[in-house]
């Protein structure tokens, strides 16, 4: 499912800054989980 076009259908309909915020935020978390991953903690 195309993500974006869900948070657009989102923002369009509910245009508040807290939409805005919340999209952001699952969207900072998508990318720490990812660098996370990539990282491997395990190799300090």
């Amino acid at each position: 499912m195309p993500t974006g076009a869900i948070i657009d259908l989102y923002l369009l309909s509910e245009p508040l800054s807290v939409s805005a915020m919340i999209s952001i935020l699952m969207l900072i978390g998508i990318v720490v989980h990812l660098l996370q991953k990539h990282k491997k903690p395990a190799h300090q």
